[in-house]
């Protein structure tokens, strides 16, 4: 499941890449948990329009967020390393994920 999106990614439109793709430095944080070695973020990326631009986003320790928050996976930054569905569901397997998280040795 590590690495894995469950949930949605809003992807760019041709004709206009700001009518769905997540702002990073346009969210608003819902929820937050944090757990020994994890972070888990509900955030509302208000111009994104799938799942209303709502994430559930696991972060390894805690995401520095200056400003800034991409809900993607990067190759330069690799602290986020799940997303699950913006659901009640996702929310729980989101905690349940974070909550037993190790790394690998």
């Amino acid at each position: 499941m590590m690495g894995m999106s469950l949930g949605s990614s809003c992807s760019s439109a041709p004709n206009n890449p700001d009518a769905v793709a997540p702002n990073p430095r346009n969210f608003k944080i819902i929820e937050r948990r944090k757990y020994e070695h994890t972070t888990v973020l509900h955030v509302n990326y208000p111009n994104c329009t799938n799942y209303e631009g709502r994430k559930i986003l696991v972060f390894k320790g805690i995401p520095l967020i200056e400003g800034e928050l991409d809900p993607h996976f990067s190759e330069y930054d690799q602290s986020l390393i799940a997303r699950f569905a913006p659901t009640e569901d996702g929310w729980i397997q989101a905690n349940d994920y974070a909550f037993n998280y190790r790394e690998a040795p």
